[in-house]
């Protein structure tokens, strides 16, 4: 694989995240919408409707709560999946750089801030890291 590939192959864990943000925050919209429609339900008459509503916005919780944790699901196996693959690195400032910045999203100045070493050593050491991954 070349360097970009790899690279592509370890940020697949942040963009598992970041669609588990997003469908979080679906989740609780779909929740909260459930929540005012057992609110709003009385013995008050009120206007039309099919009177499948309550039983829609359950289903939409449910198929938001199911989706959730299958992403779930799969941002465990893709930190696993990475994590063993970074501890086949002989070095482990190499590991640390890579966990950091693939696994926890640091920014190069905090990882070069925890680490104590210069921004230029933090690039080296990620180029050099990335070079020794085998996928």
């Amino acid at each position: 694989m070349t360097y970009e590939e790899k690279k592509a192959w370890l940020w697949r864990y942040r963009r598992a995240r970041k669609k588990e943000l997003y469908l979080t925050c679906e989740l609780k919209e779909a929740e909260l919408d459930y929540g005012r429609m057992t609110r709003t339900l009385s013995s008050v008459p009120g206007g039309g409707g099919d009177g499948q509503a309550l039983p829609r916005a359950v289903e939409r919780v449910e198929k938001a709560r199911q989706t959730l944790e299958a992403q779930l699901l799969l941002c465990d196996d893709l930190h696993a999946e990475i994590m063993a693959t970074l501890f086949c690195l002989g070095d482990p400032d190499d590991w640390e750089v890579l966990n950091l910045r693939y696994l926890h999203f640091k920014t190069w100045e905090s990882i070069a801030a925890e680490m104590q070493l210069c921004l230029r050593q933090v690039y080296r050491r990620h180029r050099h890291a990335v070079d020794e991954l085998e996928l």
